[in-house]
Order: C-alpha cells, then sequence, then structure tokens
C-alpha cells in the first residue's frame, strides 16, 4: 500500500515538471511576433530613434522572460532536490577516500572499475 502511494506521488510529481516544462518551452512561441520585412525605406533621424526603442523594449521584454525561465527552472530543480530525489542512500554509503585516488598502473584501473561496478 505504502509503495503504490509512493509510485502515485512519483507520477504526479513527474507530470507537474513536464507541465510545466512544456508551460516554459510554450511561452516564447506565443509572445513571437512577425516581423515586418516590406520595403526599406530612407528613414528619418526620429524614426530611428523609436525603431531603436522598439528593439531595446522588445530585448528588454526577452531578456525578463529568459531570467523568469531561469528562475522557473532553479525553482523545479530545487523542489526536485528536496522531495524528489530520495534515493541518495547509496551515496552516504560510499567510501569517498577510494574515488579520489586515481590508479597508477592500468591493473589498478581495472580493479577499481571491477569494484566499482
Amino acid at each position: 500500500m505504502i509503495n503504490n502511494l509512493k509510485i502515485c506521488k512519483e507520477k504526479i510529481f513527474n507530470k507537474i515538471i513536464a507541465t510545466a516544462l512544456a508551460l516554459l518551452l510554450a511561452v516564447p512561441c506565443c509572445l513571437a511576433q512577425p516581423q515586418d520585412t516590406t520595403e526599406l525605406v530612407a528613414k528619418t533621424h526620429s524614426q530611428k530613434k523609436s525603431e531603436i526603442k522598439k528593439v531595446l523594449k522588445r530585448f528588454a521584454k526577452s531578456m525578463v522572460l529568459v531570467a523568469g525561465s531561469c528562475v522557473c527552472i532553479w525553482g523545479i530543480l530545487l523542489a526536485y532536490k528536496r522531495f524528489g530525489n530520495k534515493h541518495d542512500s547509496d551515496l552516504n554509503n560510499k567510501n569517498l577516500a577510494n574515488d579520489l585516488n586515481s590508479p597508477d598502473t592500468t591493473d589498478e584501473a581495472v580493479k577499481l572499475v571491477i569494484e566499482k561496478f
């Protein structure tokens, strides 16, 4: 019963993460605007300034969306680390001294790989 509940929680958590990632990927596609590529006309100084302002506003908007996406991804990963990753009991039982020492010969390297796997 407890095992089924744990599996159900993991499935719900995975669906929430998949939905959040799908929304993060869909937002930039919805905000994309087609560019006007009709004819190129010589523009006055004020028109150039207004276009530069438009470009800078779009760039700032894009950067805000990128920062928001980064914060959302960070939040999702933090939630996964806190609630989803409960299988790190194997990491606590490992001997880190063997992991930090590099082997001197090929025989020692082979033995180390066999011991780890």
